[in-house]
């Protein structure tokens, strides 16, 4: 038995153990943090579900953690325990051991079970106003690559495997544009930190120097490709340090959830940082979790008319 086909047969398995009930609450759970649109599910069958969520590379093969997470809220722990075991196989670890539970602070589940790759897309000069002296230029690109590396060192701090061109100024690569689509397409989420420079780097617009490691005019080379499949538009997450502009972020992308304002430093326990860690792991966090669904109150069960 293949472990797709071992995949398959446990979400058959999952959906035909889920109530009527169960099925609501897997709905109102995939989409209350933005993970899939509730149009969607709405009348999804929990089988749909699992493929949407595969789609959006949410789950993946060897990535099956919030799969398991969605079923722990739901109470099914055993069921949970068989997800990991298929995650185990497919990432060839043998025998299934039942992840642990834990209390980590404000996501209040368990850590991935891998470090997520993820990659940083950004633009060293983050604005176009030509006005500027050759000072106030190098000064705005000291503090976008100081908010970038501080972003991608916090990511790292807490399991998350962030990459950016800067951890590779003292062994660069032979060419920026193979190693740029190398990190967006082994990447489970690609964060594009969107400023007026950098969209009109990426359409192509503006020709940053291509010497300088964090020039977008050659990522928006690779960038094309992938942004040409709605089917990849789920692994890229705008993203924003400043105020939140929609009009900055790629055509594509401007009906998708946006991340920010993240700040100058941004850090694990701030709001909008939170938000993106626990989409980047697949996460719910725990007071974002819906209730319990509880049963009708009986004087609202009877349907008899007094007489």
């Amino acid at each position: 038995m293949s472990l797709i086909s071992a995949r398959n047969k446990l979400y058959l398995k999952i959906s035909e153990g889920l109530t009527t009930e169960e099925v609501r609450s897997l709905r109102s759970l995939v989409t209350i943090d933005g993970h899939l649109p509730r149009g969607r599910v709405e009348h999804a069958s929990p089988q749909d579900i699992f493929i949407m969520l595969e789609r959006k590379l949410i789950i993946s093969e060897g990535n099956l953690g919030f799969l398991a997470e969605l079923l722990r809220q739901l109470h099914h722990s055993r069921l949970a325990e068989e997800v990991m075991a298929v995650e185990k196989a497919e990432r060839g670890e043998g025998d299934a051991v039942p992840e642990p539970e834990t209390s980590r602070t404000k996501c209040e589940i368990t850590q991935p079970t891998r470090a997520p790759p993820m990659f940083i897309s950004y633009c060293s000069d983050p604005y176009t106003d030509k006005k500027r002296t050759k000072g106030e230029i190098e000064e705005d690109v000291k503090m976008q690559r100081e908010r970038v590396k501080t972003l991608s060192d916090e990511l790292r701090r807490n399991g998350i495997d962030s990459r950016i061109d800067q951890y590779e100024n003292y062994n660069p690569p032979t060419f920026w544009t193979k190693w740029t689509e190398e990190q967006i397409k082994s990447s489970d989420y690609v964060l594009m930190v969107c400023t007026p420079n950098y969209l009109k780097c990426i359409r192509g617009r503006r020709n940053e120097d291509a010497e300088t490691e964090s020039g977008a005019s050659f990522q928006g080379i690779v960038f094309y490709s992938q942004l040409a499949d709605p089917k990849l538009h789920g692994k890229f997450l705008p993203v924003f340090f400043d105020d939140v502009d929609r009009s900055l972020v790629p055509t594509c992308l401007r009906g998708a959830h946006v991340y920010g304002p993240l700040g100058d430093r941004p850090k694990y326990g701030q709001e909008k940082f939170d938000q993106l860690f626990c989409k980047i792991v697949g996460r719910i966090p725990k007071n974002k979790v819906p209730p319990p669904l509880g049963n009708v109150p009986a004087k609202f069960k009877s349907r008899k008319k007094e007489s």
